[in-house]
């Protein structure tokens, strides 16, 4: 008898042993601590009946505040009294009142576009027909220029005015200003050679003259000839080469 009991608190001694060395294990590995001790003793403290009960009655406690919630929300959705029908009519006509205005207001911006687009239209067929009415002027003076230049007489004029002083030029051409032959005066510009033209117009120095000047170079620039910052008269990239007039 004495044996036995010597063998069973040997097998108790090194169960407590073998025990003691896995807690020692588990704590230095990191995966046992005192919060889980005390999670598995409050566990191993109920029965499994015990917890499906404490479950039971989470989930039940779980279902009266949801519906304790929906019944106060019921409630404050009545707290001002309940919704009559004319309330309610009256909120369908706010309703109906703001899809209205929004029509009205989609209405007026298509109209907004459509007067846009006929004004842009408008302005595009005006600067059409400028740009045609330009074009026209200047094929009329293309014309003419060429004609001008099969006659000897002009072409003999044209001559002479190169061959006299700027300042000379100037007073002529002043002259036939004067007597409205301006047209005139654009032809021979036209027909001399660009640098000694260019010379002609920068004797125009008063006031008067520089409002001759600037008629006579609006004339050129229809011709396809203008004047650079410079001072200097040269074909216009802008328009089709002058056929008649000479480059210095």
């Amino acid at each position: 008898m004495k044996t036995i009991w010597t063998i069973i608190t040997i097998l108790l001694l090194i169960n407590a042993l073998l025990l003691g060395v896995g807690v020692g294990w588990l704590s230095n590995s990191g995966r046992l601590n005192q919060e889980r001790i005390d999670r598995i003793r409050d566990m191993l403290t109920l029965t499994i009946e015990q917890e499906e009960k404490q479950a039971q009655l989470a989930l039940e406690l779980e279902e009266q505040t949801r519906q304790q919630a929906m019944d106060i929300a019921r409630l404050e959705s009545v707290s001002d009294g309940p919704v009559t029908l004319a309330d309610r009519l009256q909120t369908e006509l706010q309703g109906d009142e703001l899809a209205a205005q929004r029509v009205e207001r989609m209405k007026r911006d298509i109209a907004d576009l459509r007067r846009q687009l006929r004004l842009s239209q408008e302005l595009l067929a005006k600067k059409h027909q400028e740009m045609q009415s330009q074009q026209q002027v200047f094929d009329d003076a293309v014309q003419r220029q060429t004609k001008l230049q099969e006659d000897k007489d002009f072409q003999q004029t044209v001559r002479m005015y190169e061959q006299l002083k700027a300042k000379q030029t100037k007073q002529m051409f002043q002259e036939l200003v004067g007597q409205g032959k301006a047209r005139q005066v654009v032809d021979y510009l036209a027909a001399m050679q660009l640098r000694k033209a260019a010379a002609v117009l920068k004797e125009f120095k008063s006031p008067d003259e520089v409002a001759q000047a600037t008629d006579l170079l609006q004339r050129l620039r229809e011709r396809g000839i203008e004047m650079t910052a410079d001072g200097q008269l040269r074909p216009n990239a802008a328009e089709p080469a002058n056929p008649t007039g000479q480059a210095s």
